[in-house]
């Protein structure tokens, strides 16, 4: 499994079809040069896409001065480093079924989070850069999205190249589908659900 920012574009350059091997992203080559524009981008894009386990952080939030905006009755400050909010709940500790509504917006140049939750808890995917963390699913769902974004950039032929990043992007799709089942079977709820045979049988 790739462990440094340099192995992954190594493996996406790979299903890409180019033969270049890079040994630093800093050195001045075609290839490196696209993978320091393209690798942030296609990082935050995979984090976004799935609810992965290696990303998952909590947080109470902080509320904003000035109240509520938008007819929500409260709103918090986001952490930097949140991607994609989860899950809000109403406090520390509580059950996956105490989630409540929310809505995340901008206000200036940060992202705000409003609900009607006083002390709101929320789960929510982190910027996370150290492959060293990556789950190997999303190693290779980001090469695959990363492979197809360089194929596009360095291609020689347009229409093969238009192909590829076709296959690369429903592999990379097929990818997240299999990690967001995967992260719901990494939790267990408070509260199992009602079997259906009990809530036949009390009628």
């Amino acid at each position: 499994m790739a462990t440094t920012a340099v192995e992954l574009c190594n493996i996406a350059l790979a299903r890409a079809g180019v033969s270049k091997v890079l040994t630093s992203l800093a050195e001045a080559s075609t290839e490196a040069g696209l993978c320091r524009v393209l690798y942030p981008t296609a990082l935050e894009t995979v984090l976004s896409m799935a609810p992965w386990p290696f990303a998952t952080k909590r947080a109470v939030l902080a509320p904003l001065a000035g109240g509520g905006r938008g007819g929500y009755a409260f709103a918090y400050a986001l952490p930097p480093d949140c991607i994609t909010v989860q899950e809000v709940f109403a406090g520390r500790g509580l059950r996956e079924d105490q989630k409540v509504p929310f809505r995340v917006e901008n206000e200036g140049d940060a992202r705000v989070l409003l609900t009607d939750q006083e002390n709101a808890e929320i789960i929510y995917t982190a910027r996370v850069e150290s492959p060293t963390l990556f789950h190997p699913l999303f190693v290779d769902a980001l090469a695959w999205k990363l492979a197809g974004d360089l194929a596009i950039s360095l291609a020689k032929d347009d229409d093969a190249a238009t192909r590829f990043a076709s296959r690369a992007n429903n592999r990379f799709l097929q990818i997240i589908e299999w990690a967001k089942a995967q992260a719901v079977g990494e939790q267990r709820p408070d509260k199992e659900p009602e079997s259906i045979f009990l809530t036949v049988r009390a009628f």
